[in-house]
């Protein structure tokens, strides 16, 4: 838009806002995606260690 002095400014909407917040969405889900794999690895890592002492204890034998 066109002001009465020859410059041009942009309209003050709701929709001005929309490319803004889509962006933080989509950093924020990028952050929550980043998180929710390293907890994952995190319990996958406990998971093989809690699996190798079962393993070992059912066989009988001590390791480490």
């Amino acid at each position: 838009m066109i002001n009465k002095k020859g410059k041009i400014e942009m309209e003050k909407s709701i929709f001005v806002l929309w490319p803004l917040l889509f962006v933080l969405v989509y950093i924020g889900g990028i952050v929550l995606l980043v998180i929710a794999l390293i907890m994952f690895i995190r319990l996958a890592k406990r998971g093989i260690v809690a699996l190798d002492i079962y393993i070992n204890e059912k066989r009988g034998g001590r390791q480490g």
